[in-house]
């Protein structure tokens, strides 16, 4: 028998996702393996209440399992090169569900709207509103105002251009 996991991704991600895509599952009942797997399915329908899609995918070999069992699954995502990618503490959602972060300029804090794209183990790639080697506040932001003067404390809070691969990822059972 094979083993199907049905998780969810959100609907940015979903978009550019295709059945056959490669997988690599890991289970909590098996500590230590990973085990291969392709996407097998891509529900048509968004749900309403996540704003996501649910995907199936079929684990390749066997797997002692019980049904509702955690997985986690890393998807082969679309290479991005040269993406501006910030550590996901950059961020703060606001009340009405915008992404912004704090750039300085001249010692004080500019705030900016963003535009999140694909997320990678702690980091987000931004598609709009920052800039590659601009400073970005990492920690404290959370009720951080515009123009508030702060000290830079270490030289490794500029954004990057980073030419690797971002995966998307997803949780399911």
């Amino acid at each position: 028998t094979s083993l199907v996991i049905r998780t969810s991704l959100p609907e940015r991600v979903a978009a550019a996702m295709a059945d056959g895509t490669s997988a690599v599952a890991r289970f909590d009942a098996h500590p230590g393996k990973s085990f291969k797997a392709k996407v097998e399915q891509i529900h048509p329908r968004l749900e309403k209440a996540s704003r996501s899609r649910i995907i199936e995918l079929r684990v390749k070999g066997s797997v002692r399992l019980l049904p509702r069992m955690f997985a986690r699954v890393s998807l082969d995502g679309r290479i991005v090169e040269d993406a501006v990618v910030v550590p996901e503490s950059a961020i703060v959602t606001t009340p009405r569900g915008d992404h912004v972060i704090f750039v300085v300029a001249d010692g004080k804090t500019v705030r900016r709207k963003v535009e999140i794209g694909l997320e990678d183990g702690g980091d987000v790639q931004l598609l709009g509103g920052a800039r590659p080697g601009e400073k970005v506040v990492v920690a404290g932001n959370l009720n951080l105002k515009n123009g508030v003067a702060v000290k830079v404390a270490a030289s490794d809070s500029a954004l990057k251009g980073k030419a690797d691969s971002l995966r998307t990822k997803g949780k399911g059972e």
